[in-house]
């Protein structure tokens, strides 16, 4: 039982999903930011930022379901979220 209370501490078994528009000349919402956190909080926290001429993808480390660095708010919302899962 031990050993299964080890590997349930660090799943991926908190999710947040945010979809936003990050530009205001690109609709659909198709950036989006995702967290994946374990119960603890610690995981990370991607984002991808869609524009009409490209796309970037960002990930950002998170403890204790604090983002290490800064975070946008579409990111904190990700989080939150899975947070509240």
């Amino acid at each position: 039982m031990g050993e299964l209370e080890g590997l349930a501490r660090t799943d991926i078994s908190r999710v947040g999903f945010v979809r936003y528009n990050a530009f205001d000349d690109t609709g659909s919402e198709l950036s989006y930011a995702t967290a994946l956190l374990n119960r603890e909080g610690d995981g990370v926290v991607l984002t991808s930022i869609y524009s009409r001429t490209d796309t970037r993808t960002y990930g950002k480390a998170v403890t204790k379901f604090v983002p290490v660095g800064t975070a946008s708010e579409e990111e904190l919302q990700a989080i939150q979220r899975a947070k509240a899962a």
